[in-house]
């Protein structure tokens, strides 16, 4: 289904659950229902004003995504459990310091190490360095987090990456080398992941491996399927074998009322979301 280039407006939809504003107020310290609300319109339109992502339009950023995740208690026992392990929350595009503004932080109350930098960038995160093959080639000493001024240092080192709604924002070349850039971040110890969403397609569409192309507000963009997601890690020119990752992928249909409502569709606009992970085995 092809829908205008232009950005979907902002409305008067307030789409947040009982559970999430419960868990928001508790975080945020807002107890009042119309004070949360209007906390959370401002946020809204101050980050809709930077770029106009459909997420943003969702009210995503106030949903607990990764909370929900089939991977994200491992990753918490991975933290409690590792030495030193480091977590990577990749991107936050330009949405740092509005982040601050959504839960009333500042950089002292959550003083959280932040790079700003163009993944692509050479200079921010070095291209054409492989992810190591087993865990006795670990670094023992990771550099300190407070002196980074680029991701480069910390190739090999970071236990946990998290990336969600970031890869279908590019191309299929773009992602291939997206995908070569997050292994080389990858610590080799057992249970190292990398894990998110994005929007994709079944494995029933597509060419032979499923990939496709999405069309989305007037846009071409690239869509993997579960069996070309998997062959974009683990195949012959992924940055891992499938002896070093175990690939997991679930494909979740979604309904855009959003989308539907906005554009005043007659049939309900689907989306296809994948939910994945690609974790280090005992090698």
């Amino acid at each position: 289904m092809s829908l205008p280039p232009a950005p979907l407006p902002l409305d008067d939809e307030y789409n947040i659950s009982s559970e999430e504003s419960t868990s928001l107020k508790r975080v945020i310290r807002i107890q009042d229902d119309n004070e949360l609300k209007e906390h959370l319109l401002s946020v809204q339109a101050e980050a809709y004003a930077v770029y106009p992502y459909a997420c943003i339009r969702r009210f995503d950023f106030a949903k607990f995504k990764i909370a929900k995740h089939p991977a994200y208690e491992s990753v918490i026992k991975l933290g409690k459990e590792r030495e030193n392990a480091i977590f990577l929350d990749l991107p936050c595009c330009d949405y740092w310091t509005i982040g601050h503004k959504l839960f009333k932080t500042t950089p002292e109350t959550f003083p959280v190490p932040f790079l700003q930098g163009d993944i692509f960038d050479p200079s921010f995160l070095q291209p054409g360095v492989p992810a190591l093959d087993t865990s006795s080639q670990v670094i023992n000493s990771p550099p300190s987090l407070t002196d980074l001024t680029s991701l480069t240092p910390l190739q090999h080192s970071i236990s946990a990456i998290y990336t969600s709604s970031f890869f279908h924002l590019f191309g299929e070349d773009e992602q291939f080398k997206l995908a070569h850039l997050f292994a080389s971040l990858l610590s080799p110890l057992p249970g190292s992941i990398i894990f998110g969403s994005h929007n994709g397609i079944s494995d029933t569409e597509g060419d032979n491996l499923g990939r496709t192309r999405l069309t989305t507000r007037g846009n071409s963009v690239f869509g993997h399927s579960p069996t070309s997601w998997k062959e974009l890690w683990t195949g012959k020119s992924g940055p891992f074998n499938p002896e070093q990752v175990s690939v997991q992928v679930e494909v979740k249909r979604v309904e855009r009322k959003d989308t539907a409502r906005v554009f005043n569709l007659e049939q309900p606009y689907i989306a296809y979301r994948h939910i994945w992970s690609v974790t280090r085995r005992q090698v």
